[in-house]
């Protein structure tokens, strides 16, 4: 996902291969229309709080054109004045328990932060506009990433017998 954080308000732009939405009762989106459930399931799995409160929809959402393997959907949220703002995703636990989320974060000033939302970290704290941070976040680090690759890798049976298999023919 991409979200575009202006003050209180975020613009949230999902990418999701077609392939994935087959997991979902919904199915295959195609622009500009796509079941209303999946839209719900979207905004309510992948949204934005203010103080632990869901922040409503204000805008969409909606279908946008995409190459015919992946589906582009996207919404509006505002959030109210008061609390701080986190990104969570609970998107696909039900029928993908190791599912990865990647979301970016292009703050007001244009700075471009990611962040990798997965396991039991499913949620993101924005840092606050007056007080931005000059070094990258912990979840966009090569470190970050490579543990979890080895946690992806290590928690998936499917992973793990293609290594054996792959050990076993390198002998």
């Amino acid at each position: 996902s991409s979200w575009e954080i202006e003050g209180r308000e975020a613009r949230v732009r999902f990418r999701i291969p077609q392939l994935e939405l087959t997991r979902l009762p919904w199915g295959i989106v195609a622009a500009p229309r796509f079941a209303a459930e999946l839209g719900r399931y979207l905004t309510d799995g992948l949204r934005l709080e203010a103080g632990g409160v869901p922040c409503p929809v204000i805008d969409g959402p909606r279908a946008l054109a995409a190459p015919s393997e992946r589906a582009l959907l996207e919404w509006r949220v505002r959030c109210p004045p008061e609390g701080a703002l986190v990104i969570v995703s609970d998107l696909m636990r039900e029928v993908a328990p190791s599912h990865l989320h990647f979301a970016r974060l292009r703050a007001p000033d244009g700075r471009i932060s990611e962040r990798v939302l997965a396991g039991a970290e499913r949620g993101w704290p924005l840092p606050r506009p007056e007080a931005p941070s000059a070094e990258p976040s912990a979840g966009s680090s090569v470190l970050r990433y490579v543990t979890l690759g080895i946690e992806h890798i290590a928690t998936g049976y499917d992973h793990l017998v293609f290594l054996l298999g792959l050990l076993l023919l390198a002998s």
